[in-house]
């Protein structure tokens, strides 16, 4: 049964957009005491994925390589279903931007 909000996590040269950050607080709303998953995506992102551990979710996931130093359709796509089926989200957030 799905339960609980995934949020998408960009960045950009390995940090966190500030536009995803913003989604934390909604999640945690929206979530109503659920957990609260964030998937950060893109190429050296541990430092980044260690960062959003510590602003109030309740895991994280981060998907690092290479291929996703910059956004494509399929890596990211790729990604983002991968993320899904670990977590099976109530919803799914992301950021507001053109790759989002």
């Amino acid at each position: 049964m799905a339960s609980g909000v995934l949020v998408i996590i960009e960045t950009s040269v390995g940090q966190v957009r500030d536009t995803a950050l913003e989604l934390l607080g909604t999640a945690r709303e929206i979530a109503d005491g659920g957990q609260v998953t964030a998937v950060v995506i893109g190429s050296g992102v541990q430092a980044a994925a260690e960062d959003v551990a510590g602003r109030g979710v309740d895991s994280v996931l981060f998907v690092d390589a290479p291929v996703l130093e910059r956004y494509t359709t399929d890596g990211y796509t790729k990604a983002i279903e991968a993320a899904i089926e670990a977590t099976d989200p109530s919803v799914v957030l992301f950021p507001g931007t053109t790759a989002g």
